[in-house]
């Protein structure tokens, strides 16, 4: 029975050194997006939050909440839209069509060219120093299926 209990404790020790480890706090720092040719894309990642900004073509959006840590992947989620102070049109990250305009405050007149970008739950995975989004198969979004960050220096 001790041989037995001894060999499973060995095998536990040896499945566990052999699960990728990924550091939390190579997360945190400052990610420029690398798939806007005409624009810019930053995610800054703190100890407990982030923010987002975009912009190219005369628009911006921006972002902010907190995130989660999974093994090597960061889930990022937006404040409540309704807590944003101003008037702004609510875009879905990592969507390029959507139906329902919905706006950060009811009935608004929204900024024309400014956008509140909403992270629900996306899961951006850590892979050779990249930060990488795979946006929903079921989009039909030509040339954007992935989003990808490198760390600033």
């Amino acid at each position: 029975m001790k041989k037995q209990i001894y060999l499973l404790l060995f095998c536990l020790i040896i499945i566990q050194s052999c699960q990728k480890k990924i550091n939390p706090n190579k997360f945190i720092g400052t990610w420029k997006g690398t798939e806007i040719s005409s624009g810019y894309s930053l995610l800054k990642i703190n100890d407990s939050s982030f923010s987002y900004q975009s912009g190219g073509n005369g628009n911006k959006t921006f972002s902010n909440g907190n995130y989660k840590i999974y093994g090597d992947s960061i889930i990022l989620i937006s404040t409540n839209a309704i807590d944003v102070n101003g008037c702004f049109i609510i875009l879905p990250f990592g969507q390029c069509t959507f139906n329902d305009l919905h706006t950060t405050k009811l009935n608004c007149q929204p900024s024309k060219n400014e956008f509140y970008e909403y992270f629900e739950n996306d899961v951006f995975c850590y892979k050779n120093d990249t930060l990488t989004y795979k946006s929903n198969p079921n989009e039909k979004c030509p040339n954007s299926s992935e989003s990808k960050f490198v760390k600033s220096k």
